[in-house]
């Protein structure tokens, strides 16, 4: 496969086999380039099916862009003078590409639990939480309710949240945790001797 316009360490990204790669580059240095340019590279000269690649990104715009580029690739290697099985083997590509697997982490993860999460009795109707305070709501009732079987935390409710005050206990925890959010905050930006002072405080504030 012809490749054009790529620098000595973007070439080498493109054809290195049988290991690792790291490309560290910021935007706008071609990186999407890259990818496309070893997609085609992979299809054209090892023999894959687009399909049988896993290409993810970060965001669903990405993963748009990078099938868009590849349809611009393969049209244009198309157009060239090549053999008749290789132009096959690109039409076939083109055929598979709207089903490949190129999308965000989300959407993959999304995918291969909806199809094998029967595999980990994970019923495949699941619902994607956005919410993230629901989860802890529910992971802590669930601890709440193995931790009641337990006298030592039932002493501790009956003498810091009197008549089972469980809705308090909750928001403590919560409380807590903004706390130490914080606190990483100002261990990151602050001296040690501030921090000590911050940290008393907000101790003092529960």
């Amino acid at each position: 496969m012809p490749i054009n316009s790529l620098n000595d360490g973007q070439y080498e990204a493109v054809v290195t086999r049988g290991c690792s790669i790291l490309v560290s580059a910021p935007a706008g240095s071609g990186k999407t380039k890259i990818l496309v340019n070893r997609i085609m590279a992979l299809i054209e000269d090892d023999g894959y099916n687009v399909d049988q690649l896993l290409v993810l990104t970060f965001t669903n715009a990405a993963a748009l862009e990078m099938k868009q580029r590849l349809q611009v690739a393969l049209d244009e290697r198309l157009q060239e003078d090549i053999n008749k099985p290789l132009e096959q083997h690109l039409l076939k590509q083109k055929q598979l590409l709207p089903k490949a697997y190129i999308t965000n982490f989300h959407g993959f993860c999304s995918t291969l639990l909806k199809q094998y999460g029967y595999l980990i009795n994970l019923n495949s109707k699941f619902d994607i939480c956005t919410d993230p305070s629901l989860i802890k709501h529910q992971i802590l009732d669930n601890c709440i309710e193995t931790w009641a079987e337990d006298q030592t935390f039932i002493d501790f409710i009956s003498t810091y949240f009197p008549e089972y005050y469980f809705n308090s206990f909750k928001n403590a925890i919560f409380k807590f945790e903004a706390i130490l959010f914080m606190t990483l905050i100002i261990i990151l930006m602050q001296s040690k001797k501030i921090f000590i002072i911050t940290l008393l405080t907000t101790m003092m504030m529960l």
